[in-house]
């Protein structure tokens, strides 16, 4: 008998201890935390339609009700669920992401005048509480991808470069396992690592991969623009790249079919490409190369039926012209200043 009631003891305490603590009302319960994921994007929201501008007064008192709101609310599910790995997650990207108010310099001022309020993300007073918060989180649970990049981002919020690209790097090397705009999203977060250090090549070179998975990234496709045009020489890129680059950039689109079999294909390569005159008329395109061996849909909807073969297109797809084989760079810049009569004013 006194064993039976020890058992029934053990089993209450385990049950009050799954509930929660003691003093939890059943009839309060815990915000739930979709409102405190609304306030926290309410907050990016507002933070991101200023664009850095200066904060009026209602700005920033809407700014701190929704944090004070989005934290608030993670915190108090907190309480009764501390081992679920989901607020400790949106703590971390609460403190970590958020807009919250900060006084800066402000230019040209005189004595009287002299700072100015705005929202800054991912201010230094929240990045370590953040980041704690996030760590708990992948203690619970460090099998939700969506969690993982969003530390990675976390840690670049808050200057910790060399944090966020070894996150990304071993979160890539799983990326068999990602969706494609996770995968994109790693890429992007790898490319602002490369940014961060002012190393331009791998910045263009993760912008790309971010857009082969999503081409419909405005921000990536902008920033790559910018790049590529302080680049020399010619920067190739892939179909899918060159397309969402040559739409937003609203420029011709210049394709080189090649295959690695393709001696003539060298030829103009090693010849024709590098010569000035021809690297002045294909900068003011978007160029592509397309392997015509591993994008048999690419060569059939185009019609190329041999090598090399460069195909000038509009923007919107149509091709402007077709020059067929090797030329030498003073003709193959003549066949290219055809099309580029065509250019868009």
């Amino acid at each position: 008998m006194q064993l039976k009631w020890i058992t029934y003891a053990m089993a209450f305490v385990v049950a009050v201890w799954m509930v929660g603590p003691a003093g939890a009302d059943a009839n309060d319960p815990p915000p739930d935390l979709a409102a405190a994921r609304q306030a926290f994007e309410e907050n990016l929201a507002l933070g991101d339609s200023l664009g850095g501008r200066p904060a009026a007064q209602e700005q920033v008192d809407e700014a701190e009700r929704l944090y004070e709101a989005a934290i608030g609310g993670a915190r108090a599910y907190l309480l009764t669920h501390a081992r679920e790995a989901e607020p400790h997650w949106l703590s971390g990207m609460i403190l970590c992401g958020s807009y919250r108010p900060v006084k800066v310099p402000k230019e040209n001022a005189d004595d009287s005048d002299q700072m100015i309020t705005t929202l800054a993300r991912g201010c230094v007073s929240g990045c370590e509480e953040g980041l704690a918060e996030f760590r708990s989180a992948l203690r619970l649970d460090n099998s939700n991808s969506n969690c993982l990049l969003d530390y990675a981002e976390a840690m670049l919020r808050c200057d910790d470069v060399t944090g966020c690209h070894q996150q990304c790097t071993s979160i890539w090397e799983t990326k068999s396992k990602l969706s494609k705009p996770q995968i994109a999203r790693c890429a992007c977060l790898l490319a602002g690592c490369a940014r961060s250090d002012d190393r331009p090549i791998e910045e263009i070179r993760w912008l790309k991969e971010a857009l082969q998975f999503n081409s419909a990234d405005a921000n990536s496709t902008e920033r790559l623009c910018q790049l590529l045009s302080e680049q020399p020489g010619i920067s190739w890129l892939s179909y899918e790249v060159g397309r969402a680059v040559a739409v937003h950039a609203n420029k011709l689109m210049v394709v080189h079919f090649t295959t690695d079999w393709c001696g003539w294909c060298r030829k103009l390569e090693q010849e024709t490409y590098p010569n000035a005159v021809v690297v002045a008329r294909l900068n003011k395109c978007v160029c592509v190369k397309v392997n015509g061996d591993r994008r048999r849909d690419l060569t059939l909807k185009y019609d190329v039926k041999g090598y090399p073969t460069t195909l000038v297109l509009h923007p919107s797809g149509h091709v402007l012209r077709t020059i067929v084989g090797y030329w030498p760079a003073d003709a193959y810049a003549a066949e290219l200043d055809k099309a580029l009569k065509f250019a868009i004013e």
